[in-house]
């Protein structure tokens, strides 16, 4: 279970390190079977949420972003330079030869790391291909080397048999929200959905701690990169031009875990077939690094009550729950019979008050978030359970928090969120990805 390190809320980090995807259960208390899509190490195989564990885990949370809870005078002002405001536009699939290209992920399905997402991605001469963990909350990418847990590993990087293989010579380290790895930072040659980079820097550990993966493909943006190890993937493809000439990548994370896939590579060709994406300004990318947008409006649905401010929150496939202001979470929750806890999560001489949810498991949660003064987009209430108390009542994925980042107030939208959505990564212009963007299309399945 991976995740980075910083101070503000779920999503900008400051110090750059890796979070993997942990997909979401639907509501099944009473199955015995694995879930595809369960929170890994915090609820069991009978989908029954470990109230410790899921108390570790938000610790571990706000360690990664480095949030500080809400004060009296804090500020939420954002200014026009990184606002997301919305543009509505086609996007043109480029036909021929430069096609972009599909990559399916797979859903580990073993404890512990039940629900994490991977992507194949080759290494070396001649290439070794391996199991990766997926994570748009991350810039950084690192392998291991000498894996040998019982329940498997998703093999290891043998570097020994590598003719492009070379050392640096350096040490570093990177922070994850359970853990943290140290190892070399050394470069080969790595492909990855058709792509390819000469003496891309990466992280060797010895084990990733994660069965089923080999490590991690971090997907966020150049700032929050680690620049001991060097300059991340992501940045080196768009550097080269694999990234098309829109410059990113699409995600859709699937419901059932058997048809998620990633897009690499994005083309706007006047006169190809179109599909439609609302189309919104990535917060301060040259300074957070981060997927960050801002969320104006949250409204419950049907009645559509609403909670309206300027919040920045952060797309991070590599989060298992989602987090919102705690007035916000209230109202989301206020169309179901519920049951709030209060945790108090001390953390660096701070304490977060977190609003933890439980509602009926057959009930439904409906909610849509807004990014500028009018377009919805809905929250699938199939989504919204991580699991059960084992007594019919489970706990929402959308927890209540008032925490900020760097002045700003913040949140997290995290798996659950993207499962209902086809989301679009352009990076932008430049090392500093000036001009990013995240275009977003509600899905209907």
């Amino acid at each position: 279970m991976l995740k980075l390190t910083s101070v503000a809320i779920f999503a900008l980090l400051v110090s750059s390190s890796p979070s993997s995807v942990h997909a979401l259960p639907t509501p099944s208390a009473s199955s015995s079977s694995t879930i595809v899509g369960q929170v890994p190490t915090v609820t069991n195989l009978q989908g029954i949420v470990d109230p410790q564990l899921f108390q570790e885990n938000l610790h571990q949370t706000f360690a990664k972003y480095g949030f500080v809870p809400v004060v009296d005078n804090a500020t939420s002002t954002l200014t026009m330079n990184g606002t997301g405001s919305l543009h509505a536009r086609r996007v043109y699939q480029k036909r021929g030869e430069d096609l972009p290209s599909r990559i399916d992920l797979g859903v580990i399905t073993t404890e512990p790391a039940i629900g994490l997402y991977t992507a194949n991605m080759g290494f070396g001469t001649p290439t070794q291909t391996r199991p990766l963990l997926l994570d748009t909350g991350s810039s950084d990418l690192f392998i291991q080397t000498s894996c040998n847990l019982p329940t498997g590993c998703g093999g290891n990087y043998l570097f020994r048999k590598s003719t492009t293989y070379r050392d640096t010579g350096r040490d570093s380290s990177l922070s994850y929200v359970s853990d943290s790895v140290t190892g070399r930072v050394v470069t080969d040659r790595v492909t990855f959905g058709g792509r390819t980079i000469e003496n891309q820097a990466f992280l060797m550990v010895s084990d990733a701690h994660t069965p089923g993966a080999a490590g991690n493909i971090g997907l966020g943006l150049n700032a929050q990169s680690n620049r001991e190890i060097g300059t991340p993937f992501v940045e080196n493809l768009r550097a080269t031009g694999q990234l098309g000439n829109g410059n990113g990548f699409n995600l859709r994370l699937d419901r059932e875990g058997n048809d998620a896939f990633l897009t690499l590579g994005i083309n706007v060709e006047e006169g190809a077939p179109t599909v439609s994406y609302m189309k919104f300004n990535v917060m301060y990318p040259e300074l957070l690094g981060r997927w960050a947008l801002e969320m104006k409006v949250l409204s419950s649905l049907p009645d559509k009550s609403s909670w309206q401010g300027s919040v920045a929150v952060f797309i991070d496939s590599g989060s298992s729950s989602s987090f919102v202001p705690r007035e916000a979470a209230r109202i989301a929750h206020s169309q179901v019979e519920h049951f709030v806890e209060t945790v108090p999560i001390p953390l660096q001489g701070q304490v977060y008050e977190v609003d933890i949810y439980f509602y009926p498991c057959d009930a439904k949660i409906d909610y849509s978030i807004q990014f500028t003064d009018w377009r919805q987009f809905r929250s699938d209430p199939r989504d919204q359970a991580l699991g059960s108390d084992g007594n019919g009542m489970c706990q929402s994925m959308l927890n209540g928090v008032d925490i900020e980042y760097n002045g700003l107030r913040a949140g997290i939208l995290g798996a659950p969120w993207l499962k209902s959505k086809d989301v679009q990564f352009h990076v932008g212009s430049g090392p500093s990805n000036t001009g990013a963007t995240i275009g977003i299309m509600q899905l209907r399945n």
